[in-house]
């Protein structure tokens, strides 16, 4: 039992700086672990996060995916990439692409990626070229400069 603690403490000291979402649940879905760059992006405290699931957190939408995907961790040990959509404290929704192990001690270890920023930077590149293509649309006649990536200069 004791080389199993010391086992968690290394783990959880590795990646306590990590540059990605690193988060660690127990069997119950409760957290047991979640870096200080997950905390910050979840905006809960330390405390606060480790008294609720994981399931709380999800969306209605990753709800039966995420679950499937800790199912497939109980039977086989590991999980391929899956998305999920977290709410944060200020109820904001978050996009991670996770992937899982099994951990001896029957928690689940997920190491993922921020999609959020990916998507917001797509949601605003479609809604300018949905700007352009209106104006273009609403131009009879005259000349449009465009740079490369085909916002309107002129």
């Amino acid at each position: 039992m004791k080389e199993s603690l010391e086992y968690q403490e290394n783990l959880e000291e590795i990646f306590r700086d990590f540059s990605n979402i690193t988060i660690i649940i127990k069997d119950n879905y409760n957290f047991s672990y979640l870096n200080r760059l997950t905390t910050n992006l979840l905006g809960f405290n330390e405390s606060e996060i480790l008294e609720m699931s994981f399931i709380e957190l999800l969306t209605p939408d990753s709800l039966e995916n995420c679950i499937d995907n800790i199912r497939l961790l109980r039977e086989t040990g590991f999980c391929q990439p899956f998305i999920v959509n977290l709410l944060k404290k200020n109820s904001e929704i978050v996009s991670l692409e996770l992937s899982g192990i099994k951990l001896d001690n029957g928690r689940f270890f997920f190491m993922g990626k921020n999609l959020s920023l990916e998507r917001l930077r797509k949601e605003k590149l479609e809604y300018l070229e949905e700007f352009n293509k209106n104006i273009l649309n609403s131009i009879g006649e005259g000349i449009v400069v465009l740079n490369p990536q085909g916002n309107i200069i002129k």
